[in-house]
């Protein structure tokens, strides 16, 4: 896509389920882009409830090196950097990290995020106050960092940029014991529309994705898994989606990708949808 190759993209999220941040940062690397994968890394135990981790919003650092060494097989140029997008301090410090790389940074990606029994899943008068709060943190103040440290670089390298965020089709309705993580995406497409106004006259776009249901198979979420199960007709797909199916990881990692690219030029303050034709 134009626009892409010769740039430098940050993807913060690059490791974690479903799966986007890794499907993102091998499109932009094939496409000709030196990509800083960014994740926030965790050690796996016995009885965390994703792979062994405490939730979805994480990976192992083996998971988040596999990332950088599969676009180097490639050819691509990649980093691996840790960071929690919740704390500025990370965000900041992943953001100097890639400057230091790569000398420039042109293109953002945020797919950070995700639920966990730790972070906002449960019934709202039962939930415990720092879930909710772990909740907000890494699905909606975590977009704001890493779009704000982002942005600031562009701003002041003075070449413009592109900025694409993860909002879900769960801002839309709500799903039992998933409300907090709801409020989160719904606060990130507001988010969206304010920097587009506040960034465009840099040149800066800014846009998100709002994806429905990536393949709980394919991504290893069992938070998405209990979405599924919510359903009377046993077939979640078939009754929510038009498509009649699950999404994969690249299918909504091309839009991010097209947003991202020139090709999207005068696409900004939008959130796509790519539910395929999701019902409420």
């Amino acid at each position: 896509m134009r626009g892409i190759e010769g740039k430098v993209a940050l993807v913060a999220g690059a490791a974690c389920p479903p799966g986007l941040g890794r499907a993102t940062a091998l499109r932009l690397a094939r496409a000709g882009a030196a990509v800083a994968c960014v994740e926030r890394v965790e050690a796996p135990t016995p009885d965390g409830p994703v792979g062994g981790l405490p939730d979805s919003a994480c990976a192992t650092r083996e998971a988040l090196e596999a990332v950088v060494e599969e676009i180097r097989a490639e050819g691509g140029r990649a980093i691996p950097l840790q960071a929690d997008v919740s704390r500025s301090d990370q965000v900041e410090n992943a953001v100097a990290a890639t400057l230091e790389e790569f000398g420039r940074l042109d293109l953002c990606c945020s797919v950070s995020g995700g639920l966990g029994p730790g972070l906002g899943s449960g019934e709202l008068m039962e939930l415990a106050e720092e879930s909710f709060d772990r909740c907000v943190e890494l699905n909606f103040k975590g977009a704001w960092l890493v779009a704000r440290a982002c942005a600031r670089e562009m701003v002041r390298a003075g070449r413009g940029g592109s900025i694409a965020l993860l909002s879900s089709w769960a801002a839309v309705p709500t799903y039992r014991n998933t409300s907090v993580f709801c409020a989160a995406k719904a606060g990130v497409d507001r988010l969206v529309h304010g920097l587009a106004w506040e960034l465009g006259e840099h040149g800066i776009r800014v846009n998100a994705v709002r994806p429905l249901g990536v393949d709980p198979q394919a991504s290893g979420n069992p938070y998405l898994q209990s979405i599924v199960g919510q359903t009377t007709a046993g077939d979640w797909a078939s009754e929510k989606v038009a498509l009649r199916r699950m999404q994969s990881p690249a299918e909504t990692a091309s839009v991010l990708t097209f947003l991202l690219s020139d090709e999207a030029s005068f696409v900004t303050g939008e959130v796509v949808d790519v539910s395929g034709a999701g019902l409420l």
